[in-house]
């Protein structure tokens, strides 16, 4: 089993295919940092979503994707093969 110290380098969200992400994790973040903030980004996610189920507006579903989405790359950051 590897032990996961820190984050590798990983895109955030989806581009044009010739083009790099706008935004990514970098490479070298302590894991219990990297931990933090995914539990920063979930709990934007889930208060964001709470008020949807709320209100007819819509407008807070994009801010709850990008939430999912970073937080998604944090974990991927976390899982990938080590060199």
């Amino acid at each position: 089993m590897v032990e996961i110290i820190q984050t590798c380098s990983v895109p955030v969200g989806a581009c044009a295919s010739d083009k790099p992400a706008l935004f990514s994790v970098n490479a070298g973040i302590a894991l219990e940092e990297a931990l933090a903030h995914l539990g920063v980004l979930l709990e934007c996610a889930q208060l964001t979503a709470n008020e949807l189920c709320d209100a007819p507006d819509r407008s807070l579903l994009g801010v709850t994707l990008h939430c999912i989405e970073h937080a998604q790359a944090v974990v991927a950051s976390l899982r990938m093969p080590r060199g």
